[in-house]
């Protein structure tokens, strides 16, 4: 989105400390392969799934749905964060995106979609798209997707939406379906 990155990096500085060391996945010169990103992302799956286990008697269940899981290891997190921050997309902490706003930690998208018990026929309809990471994990579960965003971001998530989720298209301030 590009605003606000005087507030990104200080909010990351201030929670950098609570996200796992990344530097032992990069190349010498910073950048990450597909390959880092993978294991990030799976480590992140068995964060999330820890996490789930230490609430459990409030859920009422141990575990997340499978298929939860399934779409959040099928979308690529550090597509949907500014640049600079990819290397931490996949840590257990919300990031920020821009307008001192900030996509959610995967804990809390998991457990949010978890709790929404989307069938693949059901029409969801999302209010503040961000950067379109919740939409294009609804779009993995979900028959149609209407997502609705009203700043600069709706731009960038159109975009990655677009390039990601066969279900939910952008166009203008909202998302809307084509058919699977």
């Amino acid at each position: 989105c590009g605003k606000g990155t005087e507030f990104g990096l200080h909010f990351l500085t201030r929670r950098a400390a609570r996200a796992p060391a990344r530097h032992d996945l990069s190349r010498m010169d910073g950048t990450m392969s597909a390959k880092d990103f993978d294991s990030l992302r799976q480590q992140m799956l068995v964060e999330v799934s820890a996490g789930i286990f230490h609430v459990s008697n409030v859920l009422g269940k141990t575990a997340l749905d499978e298929r939860v899981l399934s779409a959040m290891g099928k979308v690529p997190r550090h597509e949907f964060v500014p640049v600079e921050l990819q290397p931490y997309a996949y840590a257990n902490i919300p990031l920020p995106i821009g307008f001192e706003k900030t996509i959610s930690q995967p804990f809390i998208v998991a457990l949010m979609t978890d709790l929404l018990d989307l069938s693949e026929n059901d029409t969801v309809l999302e209010i503040g798209t961000g950067l379109g990471y919740q939409a294009a994990i609804l779009a993995q579960l979900a028959r149609q997707v209407y997502s609705i965003q009203s700043n600069d971001c709706a731009g960038k998530a159109a975009a990655t939406l677009r390039s990601r989720s066969p279900t939910a298209i952008m166009a203008g301030l909202s998302m809307l379906p084509s058919t699977k």
